[in-house]
């Protein structure tokens, strides 16, 4: 956390499971480790305890909201979710703050794309959304998201998030609404890959 962001999202977070440790809430740990606020949203019931995404704020979370996302009769994907909290930067200026992970499945990114898209669309104030969407620029998947968001981008190889070593590809993604809402100061990709098999990436945006 040297890079100190007001806003986090993270993705595959294990809550009182076996894996992780039954008595260790990780959403509720990083807040801690961090001064942070936090939310966790369940995407499935994992070794007698829990797995999704998280938030982490560091001003005061107003409001919290998700939703789950639709999948395919049949097509045997995991259940995801979309995690979203709402913050207030400056007084009188709320913007909200979404965090997901899209299936593995390109039938059910799409079903989950549109599910996300209405969703958000419900907000009246500024949101940005954040997460492993699971499908490169150029996609089906990414192409719908930019045509409803702005995405923060940079050139090339830069891009790439995963895998955490020798990345190829960008599958994580920072976008917002309304465009005039913000405006991309820097979009990094930190090669930092001891936390997990993707890179994090750093956003910052002026609004």
């Amino acid at each position: 956390m040297k890079k100190k962001p007001d806003l986090v999202a993270l993705q595959e977070v294990d809550v009182n499971n076996r894996r992780s440790g039954t008595e260790l809430d990780q959403a509720a740990e990083l807040g801690r480790l961090t001064g942070m606020n936090h939310f966790f949203v369940k995407g499935i019931d994992y070794e007698g305890g829990a797995y999704g995404i998280a938030i982490l704020s560091k001003w005061p979370i107003l409001s919290i909201d998700s939703l789950r996302l639709p999948m395919a009769e049949g097509s045997g994907g995991e259940p995801r979710v979309l995690a979203v909290v709402t913050v207030e930067p400056e007084r009188g200026s709320p913007i909200s703050f979404a965090c997901t992970h899209l299936d593995l499945k390109e039938q059910n990114r799409i079903l989950q794309s549109a599910a996300i898209s209405n969703k958000l669309n419900q907000y009246k104030h500024p949101v940005i959304l954040c997460g492993d969407f699971n499908a490169k620029p150029g996609s089906d998947v990414i192409n719908y998201f930019d045509q409803h968001f702005t995405r923060t981008k940079v050139e090339g190889a830069a891009a790439f998030t995963i895998p955490e070593k020798n990345p190829d590809r960008e599958i994580d993604f920072v976008m917002y609404k309304p465009k005039a809402a913000f405006k991309q100061k820097k979009h990094l990709v930190i090669q930092e890959p001891y936390a997990s098999d993707h890179l994090p990436v750093y956003v910052e945006l002026a609004f």
